[in-house]
């Protein structure tokens, strides 16, 4: 079983709000303890903005309205950072909000990152959920899904050929044919996106119960489409660090998960390093 890591770079755990240097610090903490206690990856989450009279809360975990003033920084520079202090984890965008974006300009920051990591970073994808989020940016919120699909198909050309409409898009990822894309959700339209775009189906914030019922039916997206359901991996991330035992992993791994994703208690540097530590001594051996 692998085991990631949430970075922490959107402080919506916080508490309170955090002064920029100091979140920047807590954010390098976490990566290096990641690599230093072995790790598989550490992951970083997108938001742009948030609005002070949000319409709609969070879908996953405990369903809350996000705070207006957190700090909030932006995964590609956090990974390009990381890649530069970091020489084995990987680098996750978990998950990247694909319509926000002109897929032109995705595909250039993820080769870069990828090659300043020298072929390390996994791309997790996904529509969004945030209307005012959508609005601000000048991104469609009711095609958000379509969108993506588009995003996805014009990563997949511009990675493997440097090359899309005519425009050269260059430089390819040092993964061939490019990085691994994961794509996260519990929805059909999700599910239905993993079994053509991605190597992993990504689930968030899911117990081994309601698991159980998305593997159900990513194995029958997968008939549909003629996938061989094998050929596609499942993730679980969101789970606090605190609770992932050796036994909640066997849990998760009996039904086919091969990485899951802890968060950590990031209102207390030291007190999310601790937490850090005792999983590893716990679960990494």
């Amino acid at each position: 079983m692998e085991i990631g890591v949430a970075l922490g770079n959107l402080g919506l755990a916080m508490g309170r709000p955090v002064d920029p240097v100091v979140h920047a610090a807590l954010v390098y903490a976490i990566a290096d303890a990641a690599e230093a206690h072995g790790f598989d990856a550490v992951w970083a989450g997108d938001h742009l903005a948030l609005p002070r009279r949000p319409s709609t809360p969070y879908p996953y975990g405990t369903g809350a309205l996000l705070d207006a003033d957190a700090s909030l920084l932006d995964p590609f520079a956090v990974l390009a950072a990381l890649a530069g202090r970091t020489r084995r984890v990987r680098l996750g965008f978990g998950v990247l909000v694909l319509p926000y974006r002109h897929p032109l300009v995705t595909a250039k920051l993820v080769a870069t990152i990828d090659a300043l990591s020298g072929g390390r970073v996994t791309l997790g994808a996904g529509t969004g959920w945030l209307p005012e989020e959508f609005a601000a940016c000048g991104a469609d919120f009711a095609a958000r899904g379509h969108d993506t699909d588009a995003c996805l198909r014009y990563l997949r050309t511009a990675f493997a050929l440097g090359e899309v409409d005519g425009m050269t898009v260059l430089p390819t990822p040092v993964q061939r044919p490019g990085p691994p894309v994961w794509v996260g959700g519990q929805s059909a339209a999700a599910i239905r996106r993993a079994v053509e775009f991605a190597v992993v189906w990504d689930a968030p914030y899911v117990d081994p119960d309601a698991l159980r019922d998305g593997v159900g039916r990513l194995r029958a997206a997968c008939a549909d489409a003629g996938r061989d359901p094998d050929s596609i991996g499942v993730s679980v991330r969101g789970l606090a660090a605190a609770d992932v035992t050796s036994e909640v992993v066997d849990r998760y791994a009996a039904l086919g998960v091969s990485h899951i994703g802890v968060t950590l208690p990031v209102g207390d540097r030291d007190l999310a390093l601790e937490t850090l530590a005792a999983l590893a001594a716990r679960c990494l051996g």
